[in-house]
């Protein structure tokens, strides 16, 4: 799971503790589409 996608968003929570926030929406969503797929 260490994609240079994964990496960019780290870093950028790091920049910017607000991100997290929206970090964890796509993560969401990212789990909703994935199920979507199955």
């Amino acid at each position: 799971m260490n994609s240079p996608m994964v990496k960019l968003i780290i870093n950028s929570i790091k920049l910017n503790p607000c991100s997290v926030d929206l970090y964890l929406r796509i993560s969401n969503l990212g789990l909703e589409f994935e199920r979507l797929i199955d």
